[in-house]
């Protein structure tokens, strides 16, 4: 019997990517995985160590090496399975990230991999690579795929409509929070920060957050103390944008002491422009945005970058040509890098890009044949921040997998209920915003009486 290949279940984030939640109270390896509840008795018994060996993710661990690939890991294997490169592609590779340095025979990937599990445990991670810290989910925006974990506007918006009810803290629930800060920030401060190359804190939106600015003079702390190297640490903050200009003049005045010691990544998400954008990411202003964004771009800080998270989901497909083209321009007027990096949505699923028909594989590929012309100009600075060449890379294989494949009609009729439901609840008409969906909406819609009228034959 053939041995499984660890190299295709593998993923060094599973190892050094942890995250956590304290307002939900929750941990994670990865983001791309669900959140589980933190187990308050094995982090009393373990201590620090649970950040980085808890028995879930040793299991998890355990589990890849042995070829098996967990359904939690799901978002990464769709796109695999369909010839995309996933998150987990995009990782270091697993044997330099285990055994960095290590002699290397004339063995293959999964041999090597072998080996090393044989001289030793490969379940262990002490040296985790990128902490994420989710502040909570305080938001002023309902992007179209997000939900109530991180919105609080899709929270109360859930709660209106009757589909999700207020969650309030219990006394309990606050004392285990500052139970988890408390281990938590022994762990960090007395060891994880002199391994960890990348701090991202997200929300909701952060800088909404009353926790934010306290967070950021404590790390701030930590490095007068110089229990952090000058720029070791990459501080990314993901945001988006959609700020008051006391917000922006808030950040920056603290940027130029923030530089000082770290390298700082404005990371923004957005992936269209104008009233597109304002539909898929509810409770934008986009003339603000814009200013702001003029504003930072316009920051002569060294040490200070900016990067683009763009979503590729159902709605900003036929966008994102027009977006490169945007941020194009922008880097030429202001004459400064900007970086691009790819989120590919696929839950929930009627977002995913792989619910529309094969012909919206030509805006795709009007997008990467864009930025096949730009790319070389673009990634003239460092590409660690985010590539045009590898994002043109990634939007051929999104092509070639859309234009393989029809939606089925669960697809469809999922498509037209939840955004039928959407546009009654924000008053809002997707066909307006986005005319290029008018010929498959109506698809959607006669999949819709078509099945209507199948249930009504059936019944006597």
């Amino acid at each position: 019997m053939e041995k499984p290949d660890p190299t295709l279940s593998v993923c060094t984030y599973r190892w050094n990517y942890p995250i956590i939640n304290f307002d939900r109270l929750e941990f994670r390896h990865c983001c791309k995985t669900p959140a589980h509840k933190v187990d308050f008795l094995e982090l009393r018994q373990k201590g620090e160590a649970y950040f980085s060996k808890n028995d879930l993710i040793l299991k998890r661990r355990q589990e890849m090496l042995d070829g098996v690939r967990h359904q939690e890991c799901s978002a990464c294997w769709q796109l695999e399975d369909k010839g995309i490169a996933s998150f987990r592609n995009h990782a270091k590779k697993f044997s330099d990230y285990i055994d960095p340095g290590g002699q290397r025979l004339h063995e293959s990937d999964a041999d090597h991999l072998r080996r090393l599990r044989k001289e030793k445990d490969l379940t262990s991670s002490n040296a985790p690579y990128t902490l994420e810290i989710v502040l909570d989910n305080t938001c002023n925006m309902k992007c179209i795929y997000c939900s109530e974990q991180f919105s609080s506007l899709w929270e109360q918006e859930n709660i209106r409509f009757g589909l999700g009810k207020k969650q309030t803290p219990t006394p309990e629930n606050v004392q285990q929070v500052h139970e988890l800060k408390d281990v938590f920030w022994n762990w960090l401060e007395h060891g994880a920060i002199h391994e960890i190359d990348t701090i991202s804190l997200i929300g909701g939106e952060p800088f909404l957050n009353k926790d934010f600015y306290p967070l950021i003079y404590r790390l701030l702390n930590l490095a007068k103390d110089k229990k952090v190297k000058r720029y070791q640490i990459d501080l990314a903050i993901i945001t988006n944008l959609n700020l008051s200009q006391k917000q922006i003049d808030n950040f920056k005045q603290i940027l130029p002491e923030l530089t000082e010691f770290f390298n700082v990544k404005l990371y923004l998400s957005m992936d269209s422009v104008g009233k597109r954008a304002e539909y898929i990411r509810f409770g934008l202003d986009w003339q603000r945005w814009d200013e702001n964004l003029n504003q930072l771009l316009s920051l002569k800080t060294e040490n200070f970058h900016i990067s683009f998270l763009i979503a590729v989901s159902a709605l900003s497909v036929s966008t994102l040509k027009g977006f490169f083209e945007y941020l194009y321009q922008k880097s030429k007027h202001f004459n400064v890098p900007i970086y691009i990096k790819k989120i590919v949505v696929t839950e929930p699923a009627v977002h995913s890009f792989l619910s529309l028909p094969p012909s919206f594989s030509k805006s795709l590929d009007d997008a990467s044949h864009f930025l096949e012309t730009v790319e070389d100009e673009m990634d003239l600075a460092t590409a660690v921040n985010g590539s045009w060449k590898n994002f043109r890379k990634d939007l051929s294989e999104m092509s070639r997998a859309l234009a393989s494949q029809q939606p089925n009609d669960m697809q469809m009729l999922e498509f037209f209920n939840w955004f039928s439901a959407n546009d009654r609840k924000r008053g809002h008409s997707l066909i307006e915003v986005f005319p290029e969906l008018a010929d498959f909406w109506v698809a959607c819609s006669h999949k819709i009486s078509q099945t209507s009228m199948a249930s009504s034959a059936a019944i006597p």
